[in-house]
């Protein structure tokens, strides 16, 4: 719909599978972090496996959209970061890991704009499932020391540094308060449903909050 242009690549940000089902649909390579590399791999054997996706299918809310999913395995790795040369476009993706473990961001620096994948949510509450809250953090400190004019989140409208920090406020304030109430001898049950818990952007939908603490409750407790 944007252009009858041939894609040259696709960029896999990380794993999660609404970021890498659709990555059949284009004849071009894949791109995508070491780490993110080793779990899709990995996953292969497990949750998406025969078996495995054809549960998904079977349990999606629209099965005839994943109906003949399979996975395409990035065909281009990298460690730390990688540039793409294309026309007169520089892509710029760089690791910055938090959400997962290889999340990695893609920069335009001649246009200031920023594809910030999931470690930007607006909206609705992040997904933390896979996630070290400490090095999210990280990386969203690495992203305000960016020139953006426009930040691309994984799930969301356009935003800007704002939401940037708003986000990094709430996974600060959420870290914090479960890592408190931990020492006060409260367990992850208990903490789940807690008032003293931060809420993000006003939202009032706890799923996704609630099923944070016990990823927050061991890295602190861990910690």
């Amino acid at each position: 719909a944007t252009t009858d242009k041939p894609v040259a690549f696709v960029v896999t940000t990380h794993f999660h599978a609404d970021h890498v089902f659709g990555n059949q649909v284009f004849d071009a390579p894949v791109i995508a972090q070491r780490q993110d590399y080793e779990r899709m791999k990995a996953m292969l054997q497990r949750d998406w496996n025969a078996d495995g996706l054809a549960k998904q299918v079977k349990d999606a809310p629209s099965p005839d959209t994943l109906e003949g999913v399979r996975i395409v395995l990035p065909q281009v790795v990298f460690d730390q970061g990688l540039t793409l040369e294309m026309g007169d476009t520089t892509l710029q993706i760089t690791h910055l890991g938090g959400h997962t473990a290889g999340s990695s961001i893609v920069y335009l620096p001649d246009e200031q704009v920023l594809y910030a994948a999931d470690l930007l949510f607006v909206g609705r509450y992040p997904a933390v499932i896979s996630a070290n809250v400490a090095q999210w953090i990280k990386a969203l400190d690495h992203i305000q020391g960016m020139q953006a004019k426009a930040i691309v989140p994984g799930h969301g409208p356009v935003s800007t540094m704002e939401q940037i920090q708003t986000l990094r406020s709430y996974l600060q304030a959420l870290r914090g308060t479960v890592a408190e109430l931990s020492k006060q001898g409260l367990s992850a049950e208990q903490i789940t449903g807690d008032k003293r818990l931060p809420s993000y952007m006003g939202l009032s939908d706890p799923a996704w909050h609630q099923a944070a603490i016990p990823v927050v409750y061991r890295e602190v407790t861990a910690a």
